[in-house]
């Protein structure tokens, strides 16, 4: 398969029952060994109803989670059609309530995902991925990626020796950055292989563009354009060369970001979300095996997920998970695109 980026969407309202997200120790470190797969796709093991053991994705940019439909099978999940939107295709879907979910220290009940068949991506990494865990669940706690370590850490961070503030937007984790000093507004993608700008969104990348190349995902073959980037900035920082995939993305026209970040091709050992202080943070490669990975990400294919009209968590502060933290689920809310 060629380079994939899945955007989930709803295209219809989902009614939520009340989602219950508990941690335990909340003030402390959870430690979540975890695999990387192609260079950048993070895979914990976590529970999903009384399902153990089972293989999950970290995805940040995916609203609703979702769920490979033969656990859906097993646990007897009724299920309503919906759409998963991916980039140039709609796809039919469903959505289901989940019973339980827990990986680390979040656990969360009632909890509406949604159903397609994860095998695509699966055959892609070549391991079993049952689910993808999403911004939905996600959000509730501040966590750190060690790529390095290989693992993920749920709690309290301390600042990285590089940080850029989030910027919530459609109730989604983006930042801006500078794309060859152009500026973009784009989302954080722990989900994706390669940076991906929406030409509707920013028509100058359009312009700039040069050879197309092979895309792939759960929707079929495409051909995107790409752009040799000599330099991608964020907060001051420039952290080099990049691929840069182009869309013309005219699905994502609900959305008011310009693209996807996707964190595997970053020159890093570790990135960070502190949800407290509201900044996406990052170490920089600091041994040849971390620039070897970041390389080995880019080109490759992309995992998973986001919601055709924002994802909508209540827009209220909770102190619980620190300040602007978007932490308040609401009665219902509408989904959005598949990467």
């Amino acid at each position: 398969m060629g380079r994939s980026t899945l955007l989930s969407c709803l295209s219809f309202v989902l009614l939520f029952r009340a989602l219950s997200v508990g941690q335990a120790n909340a003030s402390s470190e959870h430690i979540l060994p975890a695999k990387i797969y192609n260079g950048y796709l993070v895979v914990v093991r976590g529970s999903i109803g009384n399902l153990e053991n089972r293989n999950l994705a970290i995805d940040t940019g995916a609203y609703p989670s979702i769920i490979d439909e033969s656990l859906a099978r097993k646990l007897h999940l009724a299920g309503q059609k919906g759409e998963l939107r991916v980039v140039e295709r709609n796809l039919k879907s469903r959505a289901a309530s989940l019973p339980s979910l827990q990986v680390g220290p979040m656990r969360a009940t009632n909890l509406r995902v949604m159903v397609q068949d994860l095998t695509p991506i699966s055959e892609v990494f070549r391991v079993r991925i049952d689910a993808v865990i999403g911004l939905d669940l996600l959000v509730h706690t501040s966590f750190r990626i060690d790529y390095a370590a290989k693992q993920v850490v749920f709690g309290p961070v301390d600042p990285l020796p590089f940080t850029a503030p989030i910027r919530w937007t459609d109730s989604m984790i983006c930042v801006d950055l500078n794309v060859n000093s152009r500026p973009a507004h784009l989302l954080v993608d722990t989900g994706a292989a390669s940076l991906l700008l929406f030409a509707d969104r920013v028509p100058w990348a359009r312009e700039i563009s040069d050879d197309a190349v092979g895309y792939s995902n759960i929707g079929g073959q495409f051909r995107l354009r790409r752009i040799a980037a000599k330099s991608i900035e964020l907060a001051g920082t420039d952290l080099g060369p990049s691929s840069v995939l182009v869309s013309e993305a005219h699905n994502m026209s609900p959305f008011h970001f310009d693209g996807l970040l996707a964190t595997g091709v970053l020159p890093v050992r570790q990135i960070s979300f502190d949800m407290d202080r509201q900044q996406f943070g990052w170490e920089p490669a600091a041994t040849k095996a971390d620039t070897k990975r970041a390389r080995a990400s880019n080109n490759r294919a992309s995992a998973v997920a986001l919601s055709s009209e924002a994802p909508d968590f209540g827009g209220t502060p909770c102190g619980v998970f620190g300040p602007g933290a978007l932490c308040a689920m609401p009665a219902t809310t509408r989904g959005g695109p598949l990467r």
